[in-house]
């Protein structure tokens, strides 16, 4: 008989301390899940997403010099310089289309985006112009291509506003155009 009292004796103890850890893990996950970001209540943005720079998309570039060389055969192409109105007067490949959206991350600054779908429709190439040809376009084609955007369609200008280093190329003028 003490043999039979000590094994349920050892059996309460263990289904306690099974009962003690299940409660312990159950209070550790709902407290990790209270401190991760939440949609604000109310009309709120939502918590923001992933920094859209670092999808998985497989990135496409133009160097300058292709650049160059699709404006001088003159082929159809959207510029679209995403650059702040400040860098943009500074100097800009003439006739690019001005979308200052730089660096969209922001929903203020995806609607500016946004905004510029409907002059995007076609099949042209468009190459994207931000300060260094790094997140910000990347940024931006991310979003355009959510927006309906063909990815094949979407190029980063390699070295960005900062790397187009062709004065002949270059304007001051603000010459803005709406691609048709």
């Amino acid at each position: 008989m003490k043999i039979v009292a000590e094994i349920r004796r050892r059996r309460g103890l263990t289904m306690r301390k099974l009962l003690s850890l299940t409660m312990c893990l159950l209070l550790s996950v709902s407290v990790l899940a209270g401190c991760t970001q939440a949609t604000p209540a109310s009309g709120g943005s939502p918590a923001p997403a992933a920094d859209r720079a670092e999808a998985n998309i497989s990135w496409q570039y133009k160097t300058a010099d292709e650049t160059k060389a699709m404006l001088d055969a003159q082929e159809s192409v959207i510029i679209l310089d995403s650059r702040p109105d400040d860098m943009y007067t500074k100097g800009h490949i003439p006739g690019a289309y001005h979308v200052p959206s730089y660096p969209v991350d922001t929903p203020e600054l995806e609607q500016v985006l946004k905004d510029a779908v409907p002059n995007l429709q076609g099949d042209d190439p468009i190459v994207i112009v931000c300060k260094s040809g790094n997140k910000g376009a990347k940024r931006a084609i991310s979003f355009l291509q959510d927006q309906g955007i063909a990815p094949e369609r979407l190029f980063i200008l390699e070295g960005g506003g900062d790397g187009w280093k062709i004065p002949e190329y270059t304007t001051t003028v603000n010459d803005s155009a709406i691609p048709n």
